[in-house]
């Protein structure tokens, strides 16, 4: 089986990590030199995910932003010679096929919402990857979690499988 969409969900307000997500979304949060969301988007990337599905609040831009291409910021560093700097997020934007669904203030608010939100970009029994944007994906030797969650369910014969992050 192969998975090609991951829908990842960046739509609540960070109340556990107030005050600092009052002006920075949490999944945005940084981990070294990259927000959070970003190792999320490399793991699932890594197990053959082509489509990515955020459902972020019609207040969140900070994501939106930093999936997209900045053509202003490169003009700005070209203009002060320093267009290297550039190339650590000149690709971000073509990691996979993004797409951004808005979740609005007035919507139902709760885990499943971003689940029926994003259910226009998802065909009929199409397996796909739900993660929160605040879950952290990491192995230290370099191995994808969603692909040992695909791996795991393949071999169990399942169809859907969780695991707490």
């Amino acid at each position: 089986m192969k998975i090609t969409k991951a829908l990842i969900t960046a739509a609540g307000f960070g109340t556990r990590f107030l005050p600092i997500t009052k002006t920075i979304q949490k999944e945005m949060l940084p981990l070294l030199s990259r927000p959070m969301i970003d190792y999320v988007v490399d793991d699932v990337i890594a197990a053959g995910v082509t489509d990515i599905i955020f459902v972020v609040s019609e207040h969140n831009r900070q994501l939106f932003h930093y999936y997209r291409e900045n053509e202003r910021l490169r003009q700005y560093l070209i203009h002060h010679q320093k267009e290297s700097l550039y190339q650590e997020v000149a690709t971000l934007h073509q990691k996979a096929n993004f797409h951004f669904i808005t979740q609005n203030d007035s919507d139902a608010y709760g885990t499943a919402v971003p689940l029926k939100l994003a259910q226009p970009l998802l065909e009929q029994e199409e397996a796909f990857f739900v993660f929160m944007g605040d879950d952290f994906l990491y192995n230290t030797n370099g191995t994808s979690e969603s692909n040992a969650m695909l791996q795991t369910m393949q071999t169990a014969n399942a169809t859907a499988v969780t695991t707490c992050v």
